[in-house]
C-alpha cells in the first residue's frame, strides 16, 4: 500500500548523514550545536570531535561559519556562548547526552576522548 500525499508530507524531512537520521535540522540550528559540540570538546578532557565532522557541517550548511563575515557566524558564537553558559552546570553531561554516540539532539557528533581512553565510545558522525 502506497502512503497518501498528506501522510508523506506529515512525515517530515529527513537529512541522512553518514547514517545518521537529522529530523530536519535548519542549518542555523545544526551550526549552533555543532559550535556547542565543539567548544565541549575544548573544555571536557573526555570528549572530541572527529577530524572530519567539521567539514561535513560546512558541506551540510553550504559553506564557512566559524570567522566573523560567515553566513552562519552568529549563531556558530551563540552555540560557543552556550557552551561556556553550561560550563558550570555540567556541560560535558550535558553534551555527551546531546551530541555523543546516542545523543538526543544529534547523535554522533561527539565521541569520547581516543586520548583520555583507548577503550572508549567511538563514532563517527
Amino acid at each position: 500500500m502506497r502512503p497518501s500525499r498528506n501522510m508523506t508530507i506529515s512525515m517530515g524531512l529527513s537529512i541522512i548523514v553518514a547514517g545518521v537520521n537529522i529530523n530536519a535540522k535548519e542549518p542555523e540550528e545544526l551550526v549552533q550545536e555543532f559550535c556547542y559540540a565543539m567548544q565541549a570538546s575544548f573544555l571536557c578532557d573526555n570528549l572530541s570531535v572527529r577530524v572530519g565532522t567539521r567539514e561535513k557541517i560546512k558541506k551540510q550548511v553550504g559553506g564557512a561559519f566559524q570567522k566573523p563575515g560567515d553566513p552562519y557566524a552568529k549563531e556558530c558564537k551563540a552555540g560557543l556562548n552556550k557552551a561556556f553558559d553550561d560550563e558550570n552546570k555540567g556541560l560535558c553531561e550535558i553534551a555527551w547526552e546531546k551530541y555523543g554516540c546516542y545523543g538526543k539532539n544529534i547523535p554522533r557528533m561527539l565521541q569520547e576522548n581516543p586520548f583520555v581512553n583507548k577503550n572508549g565510545i567511538f563514532c563517527k558522525y
